[in-house]
């Protein structure tokens, strides 16, 4: 007898405990599709790039994935834990955030969307440094009668940049690329097939890096760094992978300089490029 009452709590217990814990996983889901954090960068120094609308925060892909049908009207922007700082200006209503200096910035944003009549209910079981009631007191969304899903888009980090990485990384490739050209194009000289072809891929590498880092400039300072490593270390085994097979043997002596001297200017090229990338690890 007293076995089976052991038996019954034990499955109770267990029963219990799975209840709590699938609970628990609902309440993460709900909170994890309610709730999102994202970045953005002011990248240029003009007074456009330095402000940033409920417009934009809506259309964004960030915000569009928690409230797909979201509208600019039921967004509200806010300063966070930066509405006292001179530095930033927000906009009536939190319509707009601004900037007020030149200095370009990576900023994170936390954003979380509920009902008008139940956001700054359920935003208290967050912790205040996310979002708190003095984060959205500004937003005229957030009345009992409003039934309609809104926006809170906080700013939660600013983290300034220069891009002197970028612009090392920059310099590099265009210096080794002014450097390398001619002696590159010289190679195509060969009478072995197979070294042009190397020297093709080479040249067709160095164009599409070219094209990446200065017409689409669209990558981050430290991936431009890890970029130009990768680079130098695939033009490094290109330039060596026809001495290891013997196809310079029977190269003119202006052929075996020209190898050597690209070889010598992508091995400076990986050596600075480790340099650079050191403070990154």
């Amino acid at each position: 007898m007293m076995m089976n009452k052991a038996v019954g709590l034990f499955i109770i217990s267990i029963l219990f405990i799975s209840g709590f814990a699938i609970s628990q996983n609902d309440l993460s889901d709900q909170i994890n599709s309610q709730t999102r954090e994202f970045f953005h960068r002011f990248s240029e120094n003009t007074a456009e790039s330095h402000i940033i609308t409920a417009q934009d925060m809506a259309s964004s892909s960030s915000v569009k994935a928690i409230a797909s049908e979201i509208i600019p009207s039921n967004v509200c922007l806010s300063l966070g834990k930066y509405s006292s700082s001179p530095e930033w200006f927000l906009g009536s209503g939190g319509k707009t955030i601004r900037y007020l200096k030149e200095f370009d910035q990576e900023l994170e944003f936390f954003v979380f969307c509920e009902k008008g009549s139940k956001l700054k209910q359920v935003a208290s079981f967050f912790p205040e440094e996310k979002i708190n009631e003095d984060y959205i007191s500004h937003c005229p969304q957030l009345t009992p009668e409003n039934e309609e899903v809104v926006c809170a888009v906080i700013l939660a980090n600013t983290t300034p940049f220069s891009g002197q990485e970028s612009s090392v990384s920059y310099q590099i490739f265009f210096l080794f690329g002014i450097l390398v050209i001619l002696p590159l194009l010289f190679l195509f000289s060969s009478k072995n097939i197979n070294v042009k072809l190397f020297t093709l891929i080479k040249t067709v590498f160095l164009l599409l890096l070219f094209v990446v880092f200065y017409l689409f400039n669209l990558i981050l300072s430290g991936i431009t760094t890890v970029l130009l490593l990768f680079f130098f270390f695939v033009q490094i085994n290109l330039s060596i992978a026809p001495i290891i097979l013997g196809l310079y043997a029977d190269e003119t002596s202006l052929i075996k300089l020209g190898i050597k001297l690209v070889l010598l200017l992508e091995t400076v090229g990986l050596i600075v490029s480790l340099i650079l990338i050191a403070p990154l690890l």
